[in-house]
């Protein structure tokens, strides 16, 4: 659902990503990845993301990227089953939280 929504989305042609002057146009699915990302506050966050400089994962159901530099915007293949994907992520964050509140 969340995949067919976001293909509503950019083949509007009004969607940008932040204060981009052109929206986003569909793209291809790309390989992504897990990985661990670091907060402004020292936390670790559990992230999916695809590689290339400008490229950001949009964490959901369907699992998405943006790559800033060519504007397009299209689906992630993890390698996962969908439904497997925001459980880890939405855990991994519960549990650095839970552990913030213990360590004070």
């Amino acid at each position: 659902m969340m995949d067919l929504l976001l293909r509503r989305i950019v083949a509007t042609g009004r969607c940008h990503w932040g204060d981009a002057a052109l929206p986003l146009r569909q793209g291809g699915p790309r390989r992504g990845g897990f990985r661990w990302t670091m907060t402004s506050d020292g936390r670790q966050r559990l992230a999916i993301g695809a590689d290339g400089p400008d490229v950001e994962g949009l964490p959901s159901s369907a699992p998405w990227y943006v790559d800033v530099r060519s504007g397009e915007a299209g689906p992630l293949d993890l390698g996962h089953a969908a439904a497997m994907i925001a459980t880890p992520t939405e855990r991994a964050a519960a549990v650095a939280g839970r552990g913030d509140r213990h360590a004070r």
